[in-house]
Parts: structure tokens; C-alpha cells; sequence
């Protein structure tokens, strides 16, 4: 594996405007003093997770924390939240929330809040459940849409059966919708080690990775029509 990332690897959100006028030293500074609290926080998410009917639904780490995990077990210096993903079949969501992927996701919100978490549904982007910690504050992602995110939090993304291709898999990130995921890349997980905790990864993390961000060498620069990394020539 060459480890030689581009520095500016994984700012797909400061690059899109997610982060709405956050410099990238402002999210070096804020990790350094929250990275802790999320990855706390993220212990405990694993543990109601452990303890779910996992013939309904498989995790596992994603995005810029299976990024960070897989690159050298460490958080990414700019990052900004702890990211796991969860897999949802279209027949569980059938058979169990009507066929509606609103219904599933207020179960999943309302099985956090009866534990005791602070949690909200997002859907403005991408399906998702924010897991956060509301004493440690929050900043704007989007303030002219009145999109906020909390300096500790963990982010539950959904995976849903691909709605064209069989036995695969498709991120629910509006800037995802390129991705499939074949299911035998994604299952049965594996196993990485982030911060010194041993977690459930993609079968198969380097190719999940390339399908989420594209090229991971060095020499990395973003194209924005493909909305994925590239080689630069």
C-alpha cells in the first residue's frame, strides 16, 4: 500500500462548502480538542450496536474514519466526527417499516434516544443518523440552510441495496450515488484497528475506499463533474 497521502485527501465536505467557512487549521485545532470526546463517544455507539439483530442489519466503519483506519490505525488530523456506516436490506425494510426508509430510520433514532443518547434523523444530504454530544457545541455546516453539526459527534450513514444492480450495495450521500459496493467487498467484515480500537471493516477496505474517493495515492486532486479523486497529470 503506498501510504503517501495527499494532505488534502478526505476534505471533500471544505471543498463542496459543507464546512461553510471552516479552514482546514480551524478543524486540525477542533480535532485536537474533541477528537477524544468523539472517539468516547464512539465506544459507546459500538456498544448498542453490538447488541443489534445483526440478521437485520451489518456495520461497520466508513468513510474518512475507515480512511484513517485503514491508512495507519489513526484519526485524520482534519477530520471531523466518527463515521460508521450500516447496512439496511430492502427486504428488511419491507417486511419490518412498511417499505418506508423514513420509518427505519425514526426507529433507529428512537433505539438511540431510549439509551440515553442525544441522536437526530438527517436526511437533507444523505440518510443518516448524528449521534452527538450537545455540550460540547456546534457550528454551521450550512447556516443559509440552517444546517448545523456538533463538535462530538458520530455519524450513522445508510447503506441501501443498489436500486439497479444486483448483490451490491449503494451509499446513501447525495455525492455517493456513483458508488456500488459489491456485497462479497463488503461482507463478511473484517476487522481494522483506529485509535487502539479493534472495529468491523469493509471485507475488502482499499477497494470500498477507492469506490467512495477514487484514486488514494499521492498526487491527488479533486474532480468535481466525477465528484471523486484522480491522478494528477
Amino acid at each position: 500500500k503506498n501510504f503517501q497521502f495527499l494532505e488534502a485527501l478526505h476534505l471533500t465536505k471544505m471543498i463542496t462548502g459543507w464546512h461553510h467557512g471552516k479552514s482546514k487549521e480551524q478543524l486540525i485545532e477542533a480535532a485536537k480538542v474533541y477528537g477524544p470526546m468523539r472517539h468516547k463517544l464512539g465506544l459507546k455507539v459500538k456498544e448498542i450496536l453490538d447488541n443489534w439483530d445483526l440478521s437485520k442489519s451489518l456495520w461497520f466503519l466508513d468513510a474518512g474514519t475507515l480512511l484513517g483506519a485503514w491508512r495507519n490505525g489513526k484519526m485524520i488530523p482534519h477530520d471531523d466526527d466518527f463515521d460508521l456506516g450500516v447496512y439496511v436490506s430492502n427486504k428488511v425494510i419491507d417486511e419490518m417499516y412498511e417499505g418506508s426508509k423514513a420509518k427505519l430510520l425514526e426507529s433507529m433514532c428512537k433505539k438511540f434516544k431510549d439509551n440515553g443518547f442525544e441522536a437526530r434523523v438527517v436526511t437533507s444530504y444523505v440518510d443518516k443518523i448524528e449521534i452527538y454530544e450537545s455540550e460540547h457545541g456546534k457550528f454551521w455546516l450550512n447556516e443559509e440552510h440552517g444546517i448545523d453539526f456538533h463538535n462530538v459527534t458520530v455519524d450513522l450513514t445508510l447503506f441501501y441495496d443498489h436500486p439497479t444492480k444486483k448483490n451490491c450495495l449503494q451509499n446513501s450521500h447525495m455525492n455517493s450515488k456513483h458508488t456500488c459496493f459489491p456485497i462479497d467487498e463488503m461482507f463478511p467484515t473484517g476487522e481494522l484497528t483506529y485509535e487502539g480500537m479493534v472495529l468491523p471493516a469493509p471485507a475488502d477496505p482499499e477497494k470500498s475506499l477507492t469506490m467512495m474517493y477514487g484514486y488514494l495515492g499521492p498526487n491527488a486532486i479533486w474532480n468535481p463533474e466525477t465528484k471523486l479523486y484522480e491522478k494528477a497529470k
